[in-house]
C-alpha cells in the first residue's frame, strides 16, 4: 500500500515537472539542418546537469523543507512526527550538499586543468 502511495506522488511530481523539461531547451543543435558535433554532446551534458541541479533539485528541496516544517508545526507535541520531520530536513540538506559539492569539484578540476568555458576546444576550426 505504501508503494502505491509513493508511486502516486512520484508520478504527480513527474507530471507537474514536464512543462519545465519541455521548455528547458537542453539540446543545443539539430534544428533547421544544424548538424550535431561532439562539442554539442558536452554542452548537452552540461545543460542536463545544470537543469537537474538548479531547476529540479532546488524546487523539490524547497517543497520538502516546507513539508517538513508543516509536519513540525502540526505535530502537536508528538515526538515521533517531530523526529521524522528533523530526519527529512537532514536528508534533504545532505542531498543538496552532496550534489553541489560534486558539481563544484568537477568544475574546479576542469578549471585547474585549463578548461576555458567560454571557448570550446572540441569544435573543428
Amino acid at each position: 500500500m505504501r508503494f502505491f502511495l509513493k508511486a502516486k506522488y512520484v508520478s504527480l511530481i513527474i507530471l507537474l515537472s514536464l512543462p519545465l523539461v519541455v521548455s528547458a531547451q537542453l539540446v543545443p543543435c539539430g534544428g533547421a539542418g544544424d548538424p550535431c558535433e561532439f562539442s554539442d554532446l558536452i554542452t548537452l551534458i552540461n545543460n542536463i546537469i545544470n537543469f537537474l541541479l538548479f531547476y529540479l533539485l532546488m524546487p523539490l528541496a524547497a517543497i520538502m523543507f516546507a513539508a517538513a516544517g508543516f509536519m513540525i508545526v502540526t505535530a502537536g507535541g508528538d515526538s515521533g512526527k517531530i523526529s521524522q520531520a528533523k530526519e527529512i530536513f537532514g536528508s534533504v540538506l545532505k542531498g543538496i550538499l552532496i550534489a553541489f559539492t560534486a558539481w563544484l569539484i568537477v568544475k574546479t578540476i576542469l578549471l585547474a586543468v585549463g578548461f576555458d568555458p567560454s571557448y570550446s576546444y572540441l569544435k573543428n576550426p
